[in-house]
């Protein structure tokens, strides 16, 4: 029986939000595709977070690309991706 004062678990969460500055890309204004790759295999291959949904935030450094919708792109090829557009709304 867990305590009150042990800490949860990983498999006790149900999503995770990313917090802005997803990616530091070597170009500023167009991250590569390798990058968005390699940041993607970050949170996907994790065992503790790999199958939780990801709810992301825009950092500054995302702010500054020259397509802005590349986050919300990267929705339709990862699964656990959930960013439905550049602003979150009620």
């Amino acid at each position: 029986m867990k305590s009150e004062a042990e800490p949860d678990s990983a498999e006790d969460f149900e999503f995770f939000v990313s917090t802005g500055d997803n990616i530091y890309s070597i170009d500023e204004k167009v991250p590569r595709e390798w990058e968005l790759k390699w940041m993607m295999e970050l949170f996907t291959t994790r065992a503790p977070i790999a199958d939780l949904p990801i709810y992301p935030v825009r950092g500054n450094h995302e702010s500054y690309w020259n397509d802005m919708d590349t986050l919300v792109n990267l929705t339709k090829s990862y699964p656990t991706w959930n960013m439905p557009n550049n602003y979150y709304e009620q």
